[in-house]
């Protein structure tokens, strides 16, 4: 459980990061920088497989795939399921709306555990439900304040969220499935540039073509811990610790990217990051008694 909780928080920390990144390749098509990821997400995959030698293991349980009609339907949802994700993502922040981003990963986490509840049956504690309670409060404000939430909000929320039940449903290793993911999408990026009239990518001036290569690691190594916290963790607290994400991210709009934002959200979000704070208080008196009864 320590090991996941380590890996989730450096996963969050980069997502939380990651606006900045996308907003310095705003001069890049917002469809063009997706496919672009999508391509070296791929070839970073293999490179990383061929560094570890893994390369074996993944065409094994690929083989083994093809008898699991189910498990293959998985992993075409998760790949289907991510783009969707990253593209309304990047599309978001290279427009100016990064805070309304950070909207929707605010929304994440409560979807995340209402599938928890549905679907995989967990229990939530009383410390999670009062969490869950004030995050819910925080939404339902800003929701209702804004007249709505966004399309592209709704969507990226909910693509991530059942991209998570997906991926707490593998059983395969987390290096095949990232590959996977990765290579179903390949085919529709290529054919996508082939039918693109837009700038190519040498085209570009160099700082942007080593930006855009190394979209493929920035993107596969958050995903990795985020897959191997999963195998530790309760989906419900992978979800409420998701919170972390759009704080950064939204610090990350208001301070840096400066972009405006108003009382009505700063009421919004106090009562979220309350939800946090009393998510993480318990979680640590749980961890305390942990402790102490294996001591």
């Amino acid at each position: 459980m320590n090991k996941g909780l380590v890996q989730l928080l450096i996963c969050y920390l980069l997502w939380g990061g990651l606006s900045i990144y996308w907003h310095a390749l705003n001069t890049v098509n917002a469809i063009d920088i997706l496919f672009y990821r999508i391509i070296f997400s791929f070839l970073s995959m293999l490179i990383l497989l061929v560094g570890t030698g893994q390369l074996k293991l993944v065409w094994r349980e690929t083989k083994q795939l093809f008898h699991q009609p189910k498990a293959l339907l998985k992993i075409f949802s998760a790949a289907v399921l991510i783009t969707i994700n990253w593209g309304t993502y990047i599309y978001s922040v290279n427009h100016g709306r990064a805070t309304e981003v950070s909207l929707g990963y605010y929304i994440m986490p409560l979807l995340s555990v209402l599938l928890a509840v549905i679907f995989l049956r967990e229990h939530l504690s009383k410390n999670t439900l009062i969490a869950l309670g004030f995050s819910m409060v925080g939404v339902s404000f800003l929701t209702i304040m804004q007249g709505g939430l966004p399309f592209p909000v709704i969507l990226m929320a909910l693509a991530f969220a059942f991209y998570g039940l997906i991926k707490k449903g593998l059983t395969i290793s987390t290096v095949t499935a990232m590959t996977l993911e990765s290579a179903i999408m390949v085919p529709v990026a290529i054919i996508y540039f082939i039918l693109s009239k837009h700038q190519i990518l040498w085209q570009y001036p160099p700082h942007i073509i080593i930006l855009t290569v190394l979209s493929g690691l920035i993107t596969i190594i958050p995903l990795i811990l985020y897959a191997e916290a999963l195998k530790h963790l309760k989906l419900s607290t992978v979800g409420l610790l998701q919170y972390l994400n759009p704080t950064i991210q939204l610090f990350i709009a208001i301070f840096i990217l400066k972009e405006t934002y108003s009382v009505t959200k700063l009421v919004a979000f106090s009562f979220i990051w309350i939800g946090v704070f009393v998510f993480c208080i318990g979680q640590w008196h749980a961890y305390r008694i942990q402790n102490k009864s294996i001591n």
